[in-house]
């Protein structure tokens, strides 16, 4: 096999992209019916809480390579300094975790609180354990526009979730980061990002296609709009950070 064979698509792999083939099947189904899509402005296909718990059980092990890799980039960036400060971590909508895994191997006092779907917090488990450092993680299961995050967080990571969430939930989502973080806490985002015109990259832009088939309300947005959600949540401190290891710029934000 190819170097890149043997590393995402080799069972034995930590980096395998288990379950790849079953979510793209998933995806392409919703495509055809795009024209109607618009039209309606509903998804394609509804779905329940039981069933978006099904998902996720799926995507997020395929999806864990990619994550993983722009999570060390974002380790990377901070200082001794910023690292000394973290030691207690929230991670929404985890799913295996690969946003909070290399912050866990990096800061090695660290604590991690995830919160996702009943359904997929064993995966969350499976994951950590797998990269030794499942001892330091704590679940709050359920929804997460339910769950109450609770404080006292230096580090909050939005990894690949307001996409899913659409406009206004993603945005009182941004503050009830800010609202669990403490003063000089930093979160986290990754996200695929258009230009402000919403006229590119092309990636991002056939993504959020992707999500007007398939989510109600989800959506790509701009760098602007995460800029102007984020200083009306009260961080001072805004900055992208470019990493070929992710699809799109990450943002570290500061209270």
């Amino acid at each position: 096999m190819t170097p890149e064979a043997a590393t995402y698509l080799a069972r034995g792999s930590d980096l395998y992209m288990e379950g790849v083939e079953r979510f793209a099947t998933m995806q392409m189904m919703g495509w055809p019916q795009l024209a109607q899509v618009v039209r309606s402005g509903q998804p394609a296909v509804p779905t329940d809480q039981e069933s978006r718990g099904t998902f996720f059980a799926t995507l997020v092990r395929c999806i864990f390579p990619m994550s993983f890799g722009g999570a060390m980039s974002a380790v990377a960036t901070l200082n001794a300094g910023a690292r000394a400060r973290i030691k207690r971590i929230l991670d929404v909508a985890a799913g295996a975790a690969p946003w909070s895994i290399p912050f866990a191997h990096a800061i090695r006092g660290a604590r991690v609180t995830v919160v996702d779907l009943p359904q997929v917090t064993p995966v969350t488990r499976e994951y950590t354990e797998r990269f030794g450092v499942g001892d330091r993680y704590d679940s709050l299961e359920g929804d997460l526009r339910e769950i109450d995050f609770g404080g006292g967080y230096d580090l909050v990571i939005l990894g690949h979730i307001i996409h899913g969430e659409g406009r206004d939930a993603g945005r009182k989502l941004i503050e009830r980061a800010a609202a669990a973080l403490n003063d000089r806490g930093i979160l986290l985002i990754a996200e695929l990002i258009p230009n402000d015109d919403r006229t590119g990259p092309e990636h991002p832009m056939l993504f959020g296609i992707n999500m007007l088939v398939h989510v109600q309300g989800g959506d790509v947005f701009t760098m602007k709009d995460y800029r102007e959600w984020l200083k009306t949540a009260g961080f001072k401190q805004v900055k992208k950070i470019r990493t070929p290891m992710a699809p799109s710029p990450l943002i570290l934000a500061q209270k």
